[in-house]
């Protein structure tokens, strides 16, 4: 697979897995077309040491809800990790510290994840209960899986901003750096209050908001991911000379002379600033217009006017183009 293909996947996969887990465990709350009054909820979800159903379409819609976004923020956090270790020039040392640290990040989670889902089992809520909220015990684990959270982060973000202060006069001069250090300051904030936020309502706050901030964990990382991705994407281009929609390079503007048709040709050439073949003035085609009433510009009006960043010239080229 190619590196261009690999980024796109990775982009699809952080933007829309949170939109498709959660569409999933509403569908799936709703094939048996339970009452409201007897519908089970993720926040009726039970943690005891029972035998987990897992025929149960409710128990699938859950497991998938918990599973997706693990494996979708994970994936996030490797975007940031490798954006940190291209800071840092590609060190060796650095690799290595962050696959050790990223390895027993990733174990915990993983034993979190089999425990939970191990562990869960629907409860059915009686008819005309008028009580919504969590009614489980949260296991201990759930804790050391945000911590663990907040202390990868955490350290990604200490390893940007030394980078950053250790060399201020290239950050200054350098889109791409100074990219990163907004980029990762922001995710880090976010993400960071989020995991702080649910580990205080899991640990200190009634049972029946528990998981008031939960969904905040699926959409956070999964805004912000896409558009750290999206935002390096249009830097990239914008430094390369590429066209934001083709990424065809730009060109040097050219313009063209008005006249009849050549000899042994189909195409109109296009003026510019009033232009006339009969003053002799010759100047190379930016467009051509064909028999068939087809425009073809050679990189693009829009390009020639970002190159020549002149309103008032372009403004005549633009008519002068279409008029033909």
């Amino acid at each position: 697979m190619s590196k261009a293909k690999l980024s796109k996947l990775l982009y699809l996969w952080i933007r829309y897995v949170g939109i498709v887990s959660q569409t999933l465990f509403a569908t799936f709350f709703l094939v048996e077309g339970l009452p409201p009054a007897a519908s089970l909820s993720l926040a009726a979800l039970s943690y005891a040491n029972s035998e987990n159903k897992f025929g149960s379409p409710q128990v699938t819609a859950t497991n998938i809800t918990i599973a997706l976004p693990t494996i979708m923020w994970w994936l996030v956090e490797f975007v940031f990790a490798l954006r940190v270790w291209i800071l840092y020039r590609r060190s060796r040392k650095l690799l290595m510290f962050l696959t050790v640290m990223y390895t027993i990040s990733i174990t915990i989670s993983i034993v979190v994840l089999v425990k939970a889902l191990s562990h869960t089992q629907p409860v059915f809520l009686p008819h005309g209960l008028p009580v919504t909220g969590c009614f489980s015990t949260v296991p201990d684990t759930i804790f050391e899986a945000i911590v663990t959270g907040i202390v990868t982060t955490s350290v990604l973000c200490i390893l940007t901003i030394y980078r950053i202060l250790r060399d201020r006069k290239e950050v200054a001069s350098s889109p791409l750096l100074a990219l990163f250090f907004r980029d990762g300051l922001m995710y880090y904030c976010c993400v960071n209050v989020v995991f702080m936020c649910n580990l205080f309502m899991l640990r200190f706050e009634n049972a029946a908001f528990k998981i008031l901030f939960n969904g905040l964990l699926n959409a956070v990382p999964c805004m912000l991911g896409a558009r750290v991705l999206i935002n390096i994407l249009s830097l990239v281009r914008t430094s390369l000379g590429t066209d934001a929609t083709t990424g065809s390079p730009l060109s040097d503007p050219k313009f063209a002379r008005n006249g009849a048709p050549t000899s042994g040709s189909d195409k109109y050439s296009t003026c510019h600033d009033g232009g006339d073949a009969s003053t002799g003035n010759t100047m190379t085609p930016i467009s051509t217009v064909s028999n068939h009433g087809t425009l073809q510009i050679g990189e693009g009006i829009e390009q020639v006017l970002r190159l020549t960043h002149d309103p008032e010239r372009g403004k005549s080229l633009h008519h002068s183009a279409i008029g033909h």
